[in-house]
Formats: structure tokens, C-alpha cells, sequence
């Protein structure tokens, strides 16, 4: 449990692909307060974002996890800037137009805001300071999340 005395840390996640649709429910259940920056923030329920963890030998169902979001928009502007971590949920190659986009709203009067990725590739392994170099100072403290391990029920016919 989250002690009451740790404040409430806001999140801005970049992109509304499945990683986002994972993020949400365990940011928000961790008392993070979820903003995202999508394309298309009309496709978002933002009462309630369900993720559900399924046995991978049995396939049911074994945890449930909802999450809600206190922003949602296609602009930057809206979301990013009260953000303590920014975390792209996005293709690898995409970072670079992502972080351009971002960057001119992050806050500048916090001391740190942290900018991470939930893919760690070799892009995010190999070139951290050109990928970040143009990011305000107290921005560039950087943090990537292992890969989600995503899984596919697996069948004869799909080997």
C-alpha cells in the first residue's frame, strides 16, 4: 500500500497503443494521477480502463486491474505539462517525433521530470544522449522499462 504521506505523482503516457491500455490501470492503482496524449483521445473510456491478467496455462482470467485517467487529448498541452514522468508507449520510431512534440511543455519549475520508454531497444540502449539531448535540463533523467512481454494464445494452426 501507497502511504498517504507520498504525494501523488502525475504521469503523462504518449501514446494510446496496448502498452498504454497496461499502463493506465497499474499507474492509476498505484495512485498515479494518469494523464494521456493520444491521437485519438475520442476511442478512451476515461472512467474506467480495464486490463486483465490471464493464466497462460489455463487462459482465465487472474487479476483484473482498472485504472482511470484525469486527462485525455491529442494535445500537449493539456497533459504534459503538470507531468512528473512522461513514459512513451509508442514504436521505437516514433520516439524522436514524440519527444519533439512533448518537449516545449514539460515543466521547467519542477526539479526533475522524469522521460522514459516502455520499449528498451538498442535505439533507447545506444543513444540516450542524442534521443534526450534536446529535452530541458531538469528533463533529462532517464528510465526504460523492460520490454512488456506480450502473449498470444498459442495453437497449432498459428505455429
Amino acid at each position: 500500500m501507497v502511504s498517504p504521506l507520498i504525494e501523488r505523482l502525475t504521469t503523462c503516457v504518449v501514446g494510446g497503443g496496448n502498452s498504454a491500455h497496461v499502463l493506465v490501470p497499474f499507474l492509476s492503482e498505484a495512485r498515479h494521477s494518469v494523464n494521456l496524449l493520444t491521437r485519438r483521445p475520442q476511442d478512451w473510456n476515461h472512467d474506467s480502463i480495464t486490463c486483465q491478467l490471464t493464466d497462460g496455462t489455463t487462459g482465465q482470467v487472474a487479476a483484473t486491474h482498472v485504472g482511470m485517467l484525469a486527462a485525455c487529448s491529442a494535445n500537449p498541452a493539456d497533459v504534459v505539462p503538470n507531468a512528473d514522468i512522461v513514459i512513451l508507449c509508442m514504436p521505437v520510431h516514433s520516439y524522436r517525433e514524440a519527444l519533439d512534440r512533448i518537449a516545449p511543455y514539460l515543466s521547467r519549475s519542477k526539479s526533475h521530470v522524469y522521460v522514459g520508454t516502455v520499449c528498451s531497444s538498442r535505439v533507447t540502449r545506444r543513444f540516450p544522449d542524442q534521443l534526450y539531448s534536446h529535452l530541458p535540463r531538469p528533463s533529462r533523467c532517464t528510465a526504460k522499462l523492460d520490454s512488456i512481454g506480450w502473449s498470444m494464445p498459442w495453437n497449432e494452426s498459428s505455429a
